[in-house]
């Protein structure tokens, strides 16, 4: 981006070969979710193409060279695949399951409304890095709608969409920048957000360019000496933030109320406590603001120094957790009860509970693709006796049984026939018990 021309720099080459290899590399471990990357960025060429800076034909010889070199990184091992005896079978999983099913079917029962994303970005991203991505967000699409108020040729003097001069604003061409996590993020957001099944991990590929824009208008903050209103709002949103995300009992509220918008009235005492939180935190804000206008500077190093320190503070959290000596060790039901599920003595595993359950997902998953090669996972989300009938009794048949998942959704009369159908094999675990099936 930027001054740089591939016609006149030879060295440029390389990292469309670089970044070819990186795609090919990306479609060999995640299938489509690599294509993303010559997506978004041949969008940016055509950006720059609209704004008379990048010829139609560099754009085609350059996704042409990224893609061709992608190509031949991931075609011998499809290639293979394909002439494999279980060509069919691959492309079914490859193409049918991973992405037609997923995007036009709830896969494994993991749905959730249009919105599911945006929840799961407030339970897993550190409050300080989402606040300045909410702030960035909207001045961003400002800057780039205002640079088109500018001819191309000042921007090397003003910079896109502001007033200032180049030495305040330090890069050419800014709405390039600014445009590029915007179409990285939102072009994630909006795939995931339209397919059918929703995970949580699918909010993995969206943190990289939410980083970025935080990082981005973070280091706009450093060097911005004149827009302090702005950096009040940014101060403003992150104190919010930070406060909610520490406020554990009060969020778990908030999830709720979210979740049940058809019956928000029951949640008006939860909406006043986040109003008056909103009022007192944008009341001390404005307060200090005022306060300390005439001293700009010492407004400027309290803020920036605030916001540096939380976001240090909690994102060297987050990487506590990484190194957590604990993580892997404890025990859920499902590793306990594991043993009795994986000696190869029967057929059919019929699961009896909720595939969202964190300790069994995974596992359920890998049966469902049958990646064990003696087990046929039936589930059995709710209750279904002709379908519990269709087996055999005897040791080709195993249930596992969530217990807080049928007592909370099955009648006292279903669990009667689906417990009278089994006998105990093993409960160990704390919320999964594993049984036989009974003769009839």
């Amino acid at each position: 981006m930027g001054r740089r021309r591939i016609e006149l720099d030879r060295g440029a080459w390389r990292w469309l070969v670089f970044s070819g290899l990186a795609l090919g590399l990306g479609l060999m471990t995640k299938i489509a979710l690599g294509l993303m990357a010559p997506i978004v960025a041949g969008a940016l060429a055509l950006y720059a193409w609209v704004r008379g800076r990048h010829s139609f034909k560099r754009i085609v010889v350059e996704q042409f060279v990224i893609v061709g070199v992608a190509v031949l990184v991931n075609l011998p091992w499809h290639l293979a695949m394909t002439l494999s005896p279980k060509a069919h079978q691959f492309w079914g999983y490859y193409i049918g399951y991973h992405l037609l099913g997923r995007t036009a079917t709830t896969l494994d029962e993991h749905t959730g409304p249009w919105y599911f994303y945006f929840g799961e970005l407030w339970n897993y991203l550190p409050a300080p890095v989402l606040a300045m991505a909410l702030v960035a967000l909207p001045w961003f699409v400002a800057a780039i709608i205002g640079s088109f108020r500018k001819n191309d040729g000042s921007h090397a003097e003003t910079g896109a969409g502001g007033n200032c001069k180049d030495h305040e604003r330090p890069w050419h061409h800014r709405d390039l920048r600014y445009l590029l996590p915007l179409l990285w993020f939102g072009f994630q957001l909006a795939l995931f957000s339209v397919a059918s099944t929703k995970r949580d991990t699918y909010t993995i590929p969206m943190y990289p360019p939410i980083a970025l824009m935080a990082a981005l208008f973070l280091g706009e903050r450093l060097r911005d000496r004149q827009r302090l209103k702005l950096l009040a709002t940014t101060l403003f949103v992150l104190t919010t933030l930070c406060i909610l995300s520490r406020m554990k009992t009060f969020g778990d509220q908030l999830d709720d109320a979210f979740a049940n918008l058809d019956v928000i009235a029951l949640y008006g005492d939860v909406f006043a406590q986040l109003g008056l939180l909103i009022a007192g935190v944008a009341a001390a804000t404005a307060a200090i603001y005022l306060l300390l206008l005439r001293r700009a500077a010492l407004f400027r190093s309290l803020a920036l120094t605030t916001i540096v320190v939380a976001t240090t503070v909690f994102s060297l959290r987050e990487v506590r957790r990484v190194f957590d000596p604990e993580k892997g060790t404890r025990k859920f039901g499902w590793q306990e009860i594991r043993p009795f599920v994986d000696s190869m003595d029967y057929h059919y595993l019929v699961f009896a509970g909720s595939y969202l359950h964190p300790a069994v997902r995974y596992y359920l998953n890998g049966l469902l693709l049958n990646w064990h090669p003696y087990i046929v996972f039936a589930p059995l989300p709710v209750f279904d006796q002709t379908r519990l009938a269709q087996y055999a009794s005897g040791d080709s048949v195993r249930v596992i049984v969530m217990r807080s998942w049928i007592e909370l959704n099955w009648t006292p009369q279903q669990r009667a026939q689906l417990l009278d159908r089994l006998e105990p094999l093993a409960d160990t675990g704390d919320d999964l018990a594993i049984y036989r099936l009974k003769g009839r």
